[in-house]
């Protein structure tokens, strides 16, 4: 009679790491939403009434469509839905083509029960 073969139990070696490493990190998005918001005002101030303009903008309007989707992406985590769908639209305002702003701003819609406007956002 064969008996059945023994497995190694499984390792435990994440039992050894420390419990910060074992939890999962906080969702801090209301303070991503605080930076995206100060990184948008930097990147699209325009210089001081008097002072010379800058040799560069500090950001490409693709750069500032990102920022503006990040932002909406970090509100609608925090439910914030219409603090999301303004950002979502100014990335859309940037950047046309936008499709991940596109989705979010159908999601943004969707969630304030205003379906027209969350369908006509997905057909385009």
């Amino acid at each position: 009679v064969e008996s059945a073969p023994q497995h190694a139990a499984p390792s435990r070696t994440f039992l050894c790491l420390p419990q910060s490493a074992i939890l999962p990190l906080p969702r801090r998005y209301g303070e991503a939403v605080e930076a995206y918001l100060s990184a948008i005002a930097v990147a699209t101030a325009s210089p001081a009434e008097g002072s010379a303009p800058p040799v560069a903008p500090v950001c490409s309007s693709a750069d500032v469509a990102t920022l503006h989707f990040n932002c909406a992406r970090a509100a609608i985590k925090e439910t914030k839905h219409v603090l999301a769908l303004e950002h979502a639209e100014a990335a859309l305002a940037t950047r046309p083509e936008y499709a991940n702003a596109r989705m979010l701003q159908a999601e943004c819609l969707m969630e304030l029960l205003d379906f027209g406007a969350a369908a006509a956002s997905y057909a385009v």
